[in-house]
């Protein structure tokens, strides 16, 4: 399996369905959306839909997905 960056590793968090399919059109449908203006933003969800094609099923069950703000306190609160 081809390693996903941070990046797009959030990215695929954030719209991960049921199957690796459904995930790849929920990102398709997004990318619909964004404009390719310099941020990146459509490069990593390019990277992160090209990276998911390669993958099998069994590996994309298995990824260990996550977003930036899983498990994540806040430590400014004391928590």
């Amino acid at each position: 399996m081809e390693n996903l960056t941070f990046e797009e590793a959030a990215v695929v968090a954030m719209y991960r369905k049921v199957s690796r399919r459904e995930t790849v059109s929920a990102m398709m449908r997004a990318r619909e959306y964004l404009e390719a203006d310099g941020d990146g933003t459509r490069e990593t969800l390019d990277g992160a839909i090209q990276k998911l094609e390669r993958m099998t099923d069994r590996e994309f069950a298995d990824a260990d997905l996550f977003t930036p703000f899983d498990g994540a306190e806040d430590e400014t609160d004391g928590g």
